[in-house]
């Protein structure tokens, strides 16, 4: 079988010595992660690498962030993250930059890393533990289950408690129909939340009725002509695409929209699309804004 020449290196790197895990870590436990896998990790990990910004915010917000040694570059929040040494991107992290960090724990999520990571982290043999966190309901399971991984269970068991009574609240029946929204993930191409997405489950909370959510699982491109037809009441972005948003009335197609024409265009924090315990703000945020 070939190995990529990164992951090559990176074994060399093990081999060397260089890699060595702490051993202060001497006990260890089995867990079943969130993609069914038997994981072997430690009693009490020290030297954790986060490859999700969604897991760095969970870990800092539960009292681990001290034991937090490597981030993505997508890690931004909260401000200590950036601090941490960057280990690559979460769909290509760099693997001799992980193992320099002699981690004892790595943490995924299936809401942004990819599966192929379990295959590279097992030939390096590195304990890695992904999260479940595809909508709201597993997102809040993932942070007890992320609490009691890294010996903080009872700051998990109450995070997790604190934000289902917020989901509760935004349960509450609302009477009025659900507005129709369009929400861009990019605007040239068109991207969309699909089916069964976490965006398209924190629509839904936020009392929308996303126009794209019988589009294909994940994040595909989108048809103009299919949002014309579709006539959304809204059309929302995070606020890192509100730029491209704020010019619609002046692109071929979308000014004919009777949402952009009356202005039901707006964004929502950047969080939204993160599925960790901020996105709570932003599904609050997006239904606040819909509702008025």
């Amino acid at each position: 079988m070939l190995i990529p020449v990164a992951l090559s290196s990176a074994l060399l790197l093990q081999n060397s010595g260089c890699s060595r895990l702490p051993r202060a870590n001497l006990l260890h436990r089995v867990r079943i992660d969130g993609v069914r896998r038997t994981v072997r990790v430690p009693e009490f990990p020290r030297r954790i690498v986060s490859l999700a910004p969604s897991v760095t915010e969970t870990l800092f917000t539960l009292g681990a962030g001290d034991r937090v040694v490597g981030v993505t570059q997508f890690c931004d929040f909260p401000s200590e993250a950036r601090t941490r040494p960057r280990v690559g991107g979460m769909l290509t992290p760099s693997w001799e930059a992980i193992l320099a960090l002699r981690p004892d724990l790595l943490v995924a999520t299936t809401s942004g890393n990819d599966r192929d990571l379990v295959t590279q982290s097992e030939s390096l043999h590195l304990p890695l533990f992904f999260l479940d966190a595809h909508d709201i309901k597993s997102m809040l399971e993932s942070i007890g289950k992320l609490g009691e991984l890294v010996g903080a269970g009872k700051e998990g068991w109450g995070l997790e408690q604190q934000l289902r009574a917020r989901v509760r609240q935004l349960n509450q029946t609302d009477e009025r129909p659900r507005p129709t929204v369009l929400f861009l993930v990019w605007g040239d191409p068109i991207v969309v939340p699909g089916r069964g997405s976490f965006l398209d489950d924190v629509l839904y909370r936020a009392g929308c009725a996303s126009i794209t959510s019988d589009a294909p699982p994940g994040w595909p491109t989108y048809d103009l002509e299919a949002i014309l037809v579709r006539k959304p009441d809204w059309i929302i972005a995070s606020r890192q695409n509100g730029a491209w948003l704020r010019n619609l009335q002046a692109r071929p197609g979308w000014r004919e929209l009777k949402a952009v024409r009356e202005g039901r265009v707006g964004t929502v924090e950047d969080v939204i699309e993160r599925s960790c315990p901020r996105a709570l703000e932003a599904i609050e945020e997006l239904r606040r804004l819909v509702r008025q």
